[in-house]
């Protein structure tokens, strides 16, 4: 039975499935960041082969330029050990064999040269001349060549002596006259064979072995020698130590470009998979600025490599990148994108010594920019700690260069020292064009956006002054609790001092900015109430967009009441009759998606607790209770279910709370706290 008839065959399946996923918008524009990444690194890597082609040494031919030697190494003189292991090979000649069997049988041939038909041994025609002599004088013939050769068998190789001279010596000892020792020669010759012969095998095993027992000739190139002279023809030697030294060659790198594009390409799945886990990354403008930076960042590291200032390359980067973006992930980031940019930088294998630099430098700058770039007070402390995480970069970057031999002398220290300086001015100066341009958020922004000369903040002041002191207050309490959970306090601060600032389109309509006894919303229905309440969330995402406050400023706003219900005006509703579902009295939400929005949530709940409660709460014991009343609540309504906060973390949050709470109302028992004009109204906050 044919299966492919019941449904659409595999080859369908794909083809639905891959138009299903390019159908994605997200997922479609995840891809495009990726190629535009790659297609960044191909552009840098083009621009530098580019850039070092004019200068670029090819094998066989002139140099272009003299060429020295940048730091100090050892290496091998590969010609000079050639040439010295050919000489040691040479010095074998041959190695002779000798045949035991061939010798054997030349000893049987002369005991049996003076018997009868030995002769027939002999060449035919040596034979036939023989056989005219007397048979007296022939048998003595043959008894003289069959002494003669058997003392020449038993002295061992006679393959020396049956060509020299010294077989007419021996023969001469005979006594024979010149006549018979000629033909006893002749016949010695045409019988004596070599028992000795050159194995040719042998002799290219030990000419082999004798070169390699040579050692290799170890030389000592040091920094500042020339290595070859401008047209001077480049050896395959001088190019070996002209790649290790890091000068580029003509031709275009292949294997290093799509190495490189490769990493590139695989290393873009990571951010996408720790923003979605971090809530990072989540729309196209801060993909578009992630991207940004990151070609930014590679660009400055390029164009270091050309000031000789590879090691803080990154140094821009990473303060950007500290600057603008969560501390964890701009750590992480700062160390992929130091090794991507000297990969970018530096060819390989002549990159491998800078490589290790590049390393060394990128570790110090993000373990310095993560200890330094915390807590900004002011530009002034901005570029101080800025220039301090320069310097540190710059010194892993001197010890780089001293541990491998390069040049560590004053005035590249000195370079290193103003790049840093000039550098942080750079960071600074470009900061506000990523704020503009990305609405991205740094520390000197949310400083600015927390002053009390901002225009929102000054309107909180004068139009709702009760709104403006809980801002305060929550800030306050926020911003205690930030320092001791590590996050980000100036982010914290400046949220929660816009949290509410929805309430300046209807001051009067809030508790806090009522006098004693009147309260407006006795004279409205509780589905009225409720609205205008409720109404203050997006009326403060309106404020935010016409005063052009961050989006990350803007989350504080949305999410600070989550999806939490005025159960007060729900049960005046139900008491007046109406019965209305729960949810048209709840905030719109979204719960809080970060720990700061959490915490800001947690902390306006906490401050309208207290001050509704007023001279209720008699001791700290009290005080602790309320807090952590608000706290429970909000674990009840499941508002932190998208918070990655611990039990440990609640109770810190629960005991700072109280601290700050104990302090701001200057008694140690509370006591004195003074008692709101209105009855409680939950949700009035």
């Amino acid at each position: 039975m044919n299966n492919s008839s019941d449904g659409p065959s595999r080859g369908q399946r794909l083809y639905r499935r891959l138009i299903k996923t390019l159908s994605d918008p997200a997922l479609r524009f995840s891809w495009i960041v990726r190629v535009l990444l790659a297609a960044a690194a191909a552009a840098i890597l083009l621009w530098g082969w580019w850039a070092d082609s004019g200068s670029a040494y090819r094998i066989g031919a002139p140099a272009p330029r003299s060429y020295i030697a940048l730091y100090t190494m050892s290496f091998e003189d590969r010609e000079a050990t050639d040439l010295l292991r050919q000489r040691v090979a040479a010095e074998v000649a041959a190695v002779l064999v000798k045949d035991g069997l061939r010798h054997s049988e030349l000893e049987d041939r002369f005991r049996l040269l003076v018997s009868e038909g030995g002769i027939a041994l002999l060449p035919p025609s040596l034979a036939e001349l023989l056989l005219d002599f007397p048979a007296g004088r022939r048998q003595a013939l043959l008894e003289v060549a069959q002494s003669v050769g058997l003392e020449l068998l038993a002295k061992g190789d006679i393959s020396l002596l049956a060509e020299g001279e010294d077989l007419w010596q021996i023969l001469e000892s005979t006594g024979l006259d010149w006549a018979d020792r000629n033909v006893v020669y002749q016949m010695l010759d045409s019988l004596l064979e070599p028992t000795i012969r050159v194995d040719r095998e042998a002799t290219v095993d030990l000419r082999d072995r004798r070169a390699e027992s040579v050692q290799p000739v170890e030389r000592v190139l040091r920094s500042g020698e020339v290595i070859v002279e401008k047209g001077q023809i480049v050896t395959p030697q001088q190019a070996f130590l002209l790649a290790s030294q890091g000068y580029p060659e003509s031709h275009f790198p292949w294997r290093h470009f799509l190495f490189v594009i490769i990493i590139v390409f695989m290393g873009s799945f990571w951010p996408d998979f720790f923003g979605s886990r971090r809530g990072l990354l989540r729309s196209r403008r801060e993909w578009l600025f992630f991207v940004v930076l990151i070609v930014t960042g590679w660009c400055f590291q390029a164009l270091a490599r050309r000031f000789d200032i590879d090691g803080i390359g990154i140094l821009p980067f990473a303060g950007w990148a500290y600057l603008t973006l969560p501390r964890h992930f701009a750590l992480n980031l700062v160390l992929c994108v130091g090794v991507v940019g000297s990969l970018l930088a530096h060819e390989a294998p002549s990159f491998a010594y800078l490589l290790l630099i590049m390393i060394m430098a990128s570790v110090a700058i993000a373990g310095l920019g993560y200890i330094l770039l915390h807590e900004i007070r002011s530009r002034l402390h901005l570029w101080q700690q800025f220039f301090l995480v320069g310097l540190g970069g710059s010194t892993a970057t001197m010890f780089g260069r001293w541990w491998v031999g390069l040049d560590v002398g004053l005035e590249l220290a000195g370079a290193y020292v103003l790049a840093s300086a000039l550098i942080a001015m750079i960071v600074i100066a470009v900061l506000p064009l990523w704020e503009n341009l990305f609405d991205a958020i740094s520390p000197l922004r949310l400083i600015e956006l927390s002053h009390p000369s901002n225009k929102l903040l000054k309107r909180l002041q004068v139009e709702a002054p009760g709104t403006y002191h809980h801002t305060l207050m929550v800030g306050t309490l926020a911003e205690a609790a930030a320092d001791r959970l590590g996050l980000n306090s100036l982010l914290v601060k400046a949220g929660a001092y816009y949290h509410d600032v929805g309430k300046l389109r209807r001051p009067h309509f809030f508790v806090e900015n009522q006098f004693q006894g009147e309260n407006v919303h006795d004279e409205l229905a509780p589905t009225l109430s409720a609205l205008i309440i409720i109404s203050h969330v997006r009326e403060g995402l309106d404020l935010a967009a016409e005063h052009g406050l961050p989006r990350l400023i803007r989350r504080f706003i949305t999410e600070h009441h989550g999806t939490t219900c005025l159960g007060y005006f729900h049960r005046k509703a139900k008491a007046m009759g109406e019965i209305l579902p729960r949810e048209q009295f709840c905030y719109p939400g979204p719960r809080p998606t970060s720990p700061e929005t959490a915490l800001v949530m947690l902390a306006d709940s906490t401050e309208a607790a207290v001050r509704a409660a007023g001279g209720d709460i008699k001791d700290v014991l009290e005080l602790e209770e309320t807090v952590e009343r608000v706290i429970e609540s909000k674990l009840q309504e499941k508002q932190l279910e998208e918070v990655p906060f611990t039990l440990k973390d609640l109770s810190t949050i629960k005991v700072v709370f109280v601290d700050v709470l104990r302090s701001m109302y200057h008694s140690r028992q509370v006591k004195e706290i003074p008692k709101a004009a209105d009855t409680k109204q939950e949700g009035f906050a």
